[in-house]
């Protein structure tokens, strides 16, 4: 089992969804780095539950940083955060009936039934607080190397607005940095989406997180295995409820022909661009100097007060669940945030 990953900028998780604390551990931090302690809480914040639409389970997502600084200057060792659970409710979940759509299952028979089970444990979307915190740091490392790193909600169910690729990135980046402080990260469709989400209560439904990394440098990414592709797919699948990724025009690159998708380079003034970015700003693994452009597909919340059959590992057969519990009607409402703390962490490894 493994809750480390990195290689120079390492990242190790602990806790469970329903245990003592949640938290992580930093190996990699400049030392002398001064931390914006403010722009983390930021980033915490954008991550927590906010209105009727995502849970009403109420963390205040307070940490403590046990090691690593000293007044406020990182200094050299690795830093450990501790974020502790304070509204957990054990009473909502059964380890002997699993929940559909979860890893109940899947966990209770690798671990043997010895798994917490309570929220999921460590499957829980719970452990995506420390990451937030882990790539809030990375982005104040990532901003004084002249990278930014932005997000919205591409899509809800079946309605979708501009995609980053459809629009003049320099154009928007002041409404970008505006959708960092909203409630839900929504370039144009703020009410349609909730609407939607709203229609189908009580079931979920599932939609697309956009990325965009700015000021990358070219030849960053390491080839075979250490891509930019493969490092950030191998962290935005560690998150759960993705179930897919795509980069530039992703699948859709599969209608074009070789000579409308290849990305050519062209001369303005003394600074090498390219005529467009159908590859999302990486060839053969390495930034080409365009803004990286990646999307991840979020699922439905699983958890629906929704009967659906399911079966009793303790009796051995069949039987139906209600999931009860507080759950978000969309995870995608919160996702934006944790892709971006994923995205940072990737890229600042590479570098």
């Amino acid at each position: 089992m493994s809750f480390t990953t990195g290689n120079k900028y390492k990242i190790t998780l602990f806790g469970t969804s329903h245990g003592d604390c949640i938290g992580c551990t930093i190996e990699g931090i400049p030392e002398g780095l001064e931390i914006d302690f403010e722009k983390i809480d930021t980033e915490m914040k954008r991550r927590k539950p906010q209105g009727t639409l995502t849970t009403k389970r109420k963390e205040t997502d307070n940490y403590d940083i046990i090691s690593g600084v000293l007044d406020e200057i990182c200094d050299g060792s690795p830093l450990t955060c501790v974020i502790p659970n304070t509204d957990a409710i054990f009473s909502d979940y059964n380890k002997d009936i699993p929940r559909p759509g979860h890893a109940d299952y899947a966990a209770n028979i690798k671990y043997n039934g010895y798994n917490d089970y309570r929220g999921g444990g460590f499957f829980s979307g719970r452990m995506t607080a420390p990451l937030v915190f882990a790539g809030a740091v990375a982005k104040q490392i990532l901003e004084k190397k002249g990278i930014y790193v932005y997000s919205h909600i591409l899509s809800v169910k079946d309605s979708k607005e501009a995609s980053f690729s459809d629009l003049d990135c320099n154009t928007i980046i002041n409404r970008l940095r505006e959708i960092k402080t909203y409630p839900f990260p929504c370039l144009e469709k703020e009410k349609e989406f909730i609407n939607i989400i709203k229609e189908n209560s009580p079931d979920s439904v599932g939609g697309v997180c956009e990325i965009m990394v700015l000021g990358v440098p070219v030849g960053v990414g390491e080839p075979f295995f250490d891509s930019i592709e493969s490092t950030l797919s191998k962290l935005f699948f560690s998150v759960p409820g993705i179930k897919g990724v795509e980069f530039g025009d992703g699948f859709k690159i599969t209608e074009l022909t070789g000579s409308v998708a290849n990305d050519c380079p062209h001369y303005i003034k003394d600074e090498i661009t390219f005529l467009s970015n159908h590859s999302g700003g990486i060839n053969g693994g390495l930034a080409n100097g365009m803004p990286i452009i990646c999307r991840v597909a979020v699922r439905p919340t699983p958890s629906v007060s929704i009967e659906q059959e399911t079966v009793d590992l303790e009796k051995g057969e069949n039987t139906k669940i209600t999931v009860h519990g507080r759950h978000d009607r969309a995870i995608i409402l919160r996702i934006a945030p944790v892709m971006e703390a994923v995205t940072a962490m990737g890229i600042l490894d590479l570098l």
